[in-house]
């Protein structure tokens, strides 16, 4: 099996991963944040604060990731900054225009 080229671990850990922020009251520390990474499923910390989670999160995505690459498997990549706007504007119920291309595009906006 083919070794694949990887870039260094720490570019990873700082690319712009999306994650989810929820509240989890717990009996004996009272409030957590949990955080969960969208594209690293199972990538999950808690803490009592939101920073502190924040920190916690981007260990543990070094140590999947350092994982990963020690075991030769597809890194996933989050969602470049083009495809988060997108997002955003159709959970916001924008319209999107779509075209076949550039042509098409500049003619269905009449520019």
């Amino acid at each position: 099996m083919a070794t694949k080229k990887y870039e260094s671990v720490e570019h990873y850990v700082n690319l712009p991963w999306t994650y989810q922020v929820t509240t989890q009251q717990d009996n004996v520390e009272g409030e957590l944040y949990i955080v969960c990474v969208n594209e690293l499923p199972g990538v999950c910390t808690d803490a009592k604060t939101v920073d502190e989670a924040m920190v916690l999160i981007k260990d543990a995505i070094e140590g999947v990731i350092e994982s990963m690459i020690e075991h030769n498997k597809e890194i996933p990549t989050p969602p470049n900054e083009e495809t988060l706007r997108v997002i955003k504007d159709i959970e916001e119920g924008k319209d999107l225009v779509r075209a076949k291309d550039a042509e098409d595009l500049f003619k269905k906006l009449g520019t």
